[in-house]
């Protein structure tokens, strides 16, 4: 049995429950992306197709959307500790045994298991910051969690040039995660009180209920629908377009892929911490997203010289809009940190339908013919999330403020 934290502890204690979940998200990314910088071992000795090599890569995404929404519900009634845990251990696992598959079906239906274990994972990760930190936090908070993500997929991308084979890249990252999910089962706890008040359980069907309500939830799950279907179809193709298009060497290829999604890592922890200094989330967010659709169009036309590099990460950092995005269902009013599990888990539910959908179905069919036509694409699809923002409330301290002065 846990101990109580009093309220000093509580204070001290949130930054580890968050760092050592940060910790098993960058493990679990870091397994989704082995394959994207495996592809010139990992195709031919499996004899996958080009499609059957994109599922492979959005499998997970795919696991994502089947459970983001059950996870964050279930955070709700049950708290964030047990399900996190669960979650770490089957996601480590499910990397694990893709080293033992020799044909797509197991290696696809071992990427969603993946993906449902990340989802237990990641759509806690909101429920987590509205419980144990302040509103003052959130931007931080939210920012830290989320470059857990760009340095899981750099990772993997950067790292996974450096094993034998393919095979044992699986093996020792899954291992890893595995690692990751043991501390938490060590050190992670449910937070006992909020700085808003007592946690209070609610029901898996009140949660869903409620949040299926929230116009702007709706509103979240379209951008980011969008948003991360291009983004990742971008981050995840780059290693192989390089080398088909542009000849680049493998390993130069998936190093300067690292530095677009390094640079979103920079983007994710400092964008929020503007928007915050601003008092304003929605303008931070769509400027971002704007220029991030811009820069990293003209990153690809530009392929491959010094300009490249510096497009490149300029664009990677105006990708940290994601994290701006994921303050939106912590501070919205009529979520607030009761509801933030299930409210989370729909928009993740968007944005991982996005990632899952966007690449083998959109961009795989148009780069096969015209590869520059393909991210032109991508950049659209950011600019007209940016667009959808428009009717969103925005949550930012400034806007809020003003709303309160007014009434």
């Amino acid at each position: 049995m846990l101990g109580k934290l009093d309220s000093n502890e509580y204070s001290r204690y949130r930054w580890i429950v968050l760092g050592v979940a940060w910790l098993a998200t960058v493990s679990l990314f870091i397994t989704h992306n082995i394959p994207a910088g495996r592809s010139h071992d990992l195709i031919p000795d499996l004899g996958f197709s080009q499609v059957q090599y994109s599922l492979t890569i959005t499998g997970p995404m795919l696991g994502i959307v089947v459970a983001a929404m059950l996870g964050g519900a279930l955070a709700d009634r049950y708290g964030a500790r047990p399900i996190v845990g669960i979650g770490a251990i089957l996601g480590g696992l499910g990397a694990i045994f893709r080293t033992f598959v020799g044909s797509f079906g197991p290696m696809f239906g071992l990427s969603i298991i993946l993906g449902i274990g990340t989802a237990l994972v990641f759509s806690n990760l909101p429920k987590i910051v509205a419980m144990w930190f302040p509103p003052k936090q959130v931007g931080l908070a939210t920012g830290f969690y989320y470059t857990g993500v760009g340095v899981g997929t750099a990772t993997g991308l950067a790292a996974s040039g450096a094993f034998a084979t393919w095979q044992q890249a699986c093996l020792i990252t899954g291992i890893a995660a595995l690692v990751a999910a043991a501390l938490w089962t060590i050190l992670g706890r449910s937070a006992p009180m909020t700085m808003l008040g007592t946690e209070v359980s609610v029901g898996l069907r009140q949660s869903l209920r409620h949040s299926v309500r929230v116009k702007d939830i709706w509103i979240l799950f379209i951008v980011l629908l969008l948003s991360l279907g291009a983004i990742l179809s971008y981050i995840s193709s780059l290693p192989v377009m390089l080398q088909q298009i542009h000849h680049v060497p493998p390993r130069t290829a998936a190093l300067f892929s690292s530095v677009v999604v390094y640079a979103m890592v920079c983007g994710l922890f400092f964008l929020p911490m503007l928007s915050d200094r601003l008092g304003l989330r929605k303008p931070v967010a769509v400027w971002s997203m704007l220029l991030s659709a811009v820069l990293l169009f003209l990153t690809w036309i530009s392929a491959i010289s010094m300009l490249t590099w510096i497009l490149g990460a300029l664009g990677g950092f105006f990708l940290g809009h994601l994290a701006v995005l994921l303050t939106f269902p912590v501070e919205l009013p009529t979520i607030g940190p009761k509801f933030a599990g299930g409210a989370a888990g729909i928009v993740l539910t968007g944005e991982h339908l996005g990632g899952f959908l966007f690449m083998p179905y959109i961009f795989t069919p148009i780069a096969a013919s015209s590869p520059t036509t393909g991210y032109l694409v991508i950049s659209i699809a950011i600019a007209t999330a940016a667009i959808f923002m428009i009717p969103l409330h925005d949550t930012g301290t400034r806007t809020r403020k003003a709303q309160h002065n007014r009434e």
